[in-house]
């Protein structure tokens, strides 16, 4: 089952990336 895993993978990144979008919103990345 590697594709249930990639995408549970996928999904995990996916909420990843948008908490660091919400919080760069909040507070600006130092780069």
């Amino acid at each position: 089952m590697k594709n249930r895993r990639e995408a549970t993978k996928l999904k995990l990144f996916a909420l990843f990336v948008n908490y660091n979008i919400n919080i760069g919103l909040i507070v600006p990345d130092p780069e």
